[in-house]
């Protein structure tokens, strides 16, 4: 019987690894969990620079949104207030602390909205575009109009120019800069749209649209497009959907929900299911109803998919 033969070789395990071609190599780490990935830049410089691949973070979190669901929170707790955690359910780990402080960011920081595995952040003096796991960050072009407490910000990304954009919009009020500290929110009447291209060197005014949005947690993409609720105004006493398409840079008023939804008479905000735009609705602390939109932009596609009650066991 013939002996197996081990071929020596001289060569390191991580100038083997950089030899693979890189198809197979992004295969390999697209697949991989996120702690994993952020460990194998260690492998060797070819991993480094490939963790670092604009190809690999897209290819990754396709992966993780069809498979492997994690979540980033950030603590409001007052000990802790602005710490992000990390959390994988596939290997039901512990809630890992993220050290995310860019450079020249104060210690108090905000996340903004993730897309893709990237973090958007402020603080009071700017805007931070962060990836989690490789500890980098961009600064922002600073933009100074408003105060940031009179308005709201966004992330996304263009998918088919493959270009991520931030977009600030601004509320414009009628008061003299004087009477500034009496302002309340229903002197707010327009809203000044700026959008800036990540790599871009300054940002782009839209001009102005005639509606003021909902808090952050309402603000969700699909598709491509950013998606907001209104305010309620004079004219009607039910919030709106309003999407803002990534591609065009253009305003769009959905179709109004159905009356058979109950969305139009109870607190409600958006969400995504499985790529779908969805409303998650509570009724009177009663119950949690998630209502999605089967087909985009069609009224009547809205069905609802989950009823969830509040009820909880005591002893």
């Amino acid at each position: 019987m013939e002996k197996s033969k081990f071929v020596k070789t001289d060569q390191p395990a991580a100038n083997m690894m950089e030899r693979l071609p890189q198809e197979i190599i992004l295969r390999i780490l697209s697949r991989l969990p996120i702690t994993s990935l952020a460990q194998s830049k260690l492998v060797c410089r070819a991993w480094r620079s490939l963790i670092q691949d604009p190809l690999l973070v897209s290819q990754h979190f396709s992966q993780m949104a069809d498979n492997d669901p994690s979540f980033i929170l950030q603590s409001l707790w007052r000990a802790s207030c602005g710490q992000l955690y990390f959390t994988d359910f596939s290997d039901r780990s512990e809630l890992k602390v993220i050290s995310m402080k860019p450079d020249n960011s104060s210690m108090l920081m905000s996340l903004v909205n993730s897309c893709n595995g990237l973090l958007c952040m402020r603080d009071s003096r700017g805007i931070y575009i962060c990836n989690p796991f490789t500890r980098l960050s961009i600064e922002l072009p600073k933009f100074i109009k408003y105060p940031p407490e009179l308005g709201l910000l966004e992330f996304g990304f263009n998918p088919t120019k493959k270009e991520y954009k931030v977009i600030q919009i601004l509320y414009r009020p009628k008061f003299e800069e004087r009477d500034r500290p009496y302002v309340n929110e229903s002197t707010l009447v327009q809203s000044e749209v700026h959008v800036l291209t990540i790599g871009s060197p300054s940002w782009r005014n839209l001009g102005m649209i005639p509606c003021c949005f909902l808090w952050q947690p309402s603000q969700v993409l699909v598709g491509g497009r950013l998606h907001w609720l209104s305010k309620p105004n004079k004219y009607t006493r039910a919030s709106r959907i309003i999407s803002f398409d990534l591609r065009t840079e253009k305003f769009q008023e959905f179709p109004p929900k159905p009356d058979c939804c109950g969305l139009n008479r109870c607190f409600h905000h958006l969400v995504v299911l499985r790529g779908c735009l969805c409303a998650a609705a509570y009724h009177d602390n009663d119950k949690l109803e998630i209502w999605v939109m089967k087909e985009y932009g069609v009224k009547e596609s809205w069905i609802k998919e989950f009823t969830i009650g509040t009820y909880l066991p005591t002893t």
